[in-house]
């Protein structure tokens, strides 16, 4: 299981969680998909995620 989070103040919560949503999503993360398979990581999503931690 790979949990992405972001820590931010309230007052920009908001506008930290769609920058946040949309960088997953350049990254080739579908967030839809990822809700909706429990415990299971699918190809796309391991490819997102060693983009993430590794950048590249």
């Amino acid at each position: 299981m790979l949990d992405l989070s972001i820590r931010v103040e309230p007052a920009g919560a908001e506008i930290a969680q769609i920058a946040f949503e949309a960088a997953l999503r350049d990254l080739g993360l579908d967030l839809d998909e990822a809700h909706d398979i429990e415990g299971m990581v699918t190809p796309a999503t391991e490819r997102a995620a060693v983009r993430l931690l590794f950048g590249c």
